[in-house]
């Protein structure tokens, strides 16, 4: 298992799923890439979707909490991996 320290570098605030019907704005940490065809956006606008009212209900199995939440998002791609192409 890897080391929580090496993999983050900074703190951000970001939307997170903790349990049914309670979701919060946490403290948590940046980004990193981990993989040839990951990217990190600086994120500039963001939405909801029908979707996320499931999983703020509570009816997908398999969250946990903490996780970060949210997947209708745009901004600026201010790093790639080495395999990402323009």
């Amino acid at each position: 298992m890897m080391d929580f320290h090496l993999c983050w570098r900074s703190v951000r605030r970001a939307r997170a799923y903790h349990s049914a019907h309670e979701v919060k704005v946490d403290t948590v940490p940046d980004p990193i890439l981990r993989h040839a065809d990951d990217i990190i956006l600086r994120v500039s606008a963001t939405a909801i979707c029908g979707s996320d009212l499931h999983l703020y209900r509570g009816k997908v199995p398999g969250r946990m909490s903490g996780d970060i939440r949210g997947h209708e998002f745009m901004g600026e791609v201010v790093e790639t991996g080495w395999w990402c192409r323009a």
